[in-house]
């Protein structure tokens, strides 16, 4: 048997980490919803309502993500209480063998053959002590976590739930159709044509992740106006027509 090797201050530590992360992540959470509420209530149109249902969406996931946080922090910590106490347990189990030991030996007197021979079940006893300790706080160890963390992983890998925020409410336009015609001018004068049904419009895609620009400035030209190829190669066209 040997000692245990864990770390409790790092387990204490790792734990503190994951419950602060989520703490953090729960006033961000928070404020984003609020920003969010705001978005969708002083606004209307198609857009709005997409954006409704996909932040829905991903809200619901950050909720999970939190309460994984919550739950992965709470489990460490408890590991980090449980660990002390089984070194504990094996210190008492040392003590009593050496108490053991020297009561022995003080037993045996100037030859103490009979006493000594009784030292190997007294360590013997001391390593099944020992052993039983383990078992029982690993036993505790496991019960005590194992279910925090298996209900951690299962909220991390739940699969995101759609609500179908692309979706066009009913009475609303159609989705765009497969072919278009091929004179909109001709159609458009055809009173047995829906217009609204060969109306081209924009669609809320989500299939395709989100493109995000890294700043709100403009971005800047490749050519100022005077080192443009196109007027550069003109103004030389003129220059030598002028000297021709």
């Amino acid at each position: 048997m040997s000692w245990p090797l864990i770390d409790e201050v790092a387990l204490h530590e790792a734990g503190t980490k994951r419950i602060s992360f989520a703490l953090t992540a729960v006033r961000v959470s928070s404020a984003a919803g609020t920003h969010a509420a705001r978005t969708t209530t002083r606004n209307a149109g198609e857009g709005v309502r997409a954006f409704d249902g996909d932040w829905h969406d991903t809200s619901a996931r950050s909720g999970d993500a939190i309460t994984a946080a919550l739950l992965i922090g709470g489990a460490l910590r408890l590991s980090a209480m449980i660990v002390p106490a089984m070194k504990v347990a094996l210190i008492v189990v040392l003590l009593r063998l050496a108490l053991n030991l020297a009561r022995l030996a003080t037993a045996s007197g100037p030859t103490g053959g009979a006493s000594l021979a009784a030292v190997p079940a007294i360590v013997g006893d001391a390593r099944t002590a020992g052993r039983e300790t383990v078992r029982k706080m690993g036993d505790l160890l496991g019960r005590s976590t194992s279910c925090l963390f298996d209900r951690a992983s299962a909220l991390l890998r739940r699969p995101p739930a759609k609500v179908g925020a692309g979706a066009i409410p009913p009475g609303k336009r159609p989705p765009t159709p497969v072919r278009s015609p091929d004179n909109y001018l001709e159609a458009a004068a055809d009173k047995s044509v829906d217009v609204k049904s060969i109306t081209p419009y924009p669609i809320w895609r989500r299939d395709r992740a989100p493109v995000y620009r890294a700043a709100d400035r403009s971005t800047a030209p490749s050519h100022s106006l005077t080192t443009s190829p196109v007027i550069g190669a003109a103004g030389a066209r003129r220059r030598r027509s002028k000297r021709a």
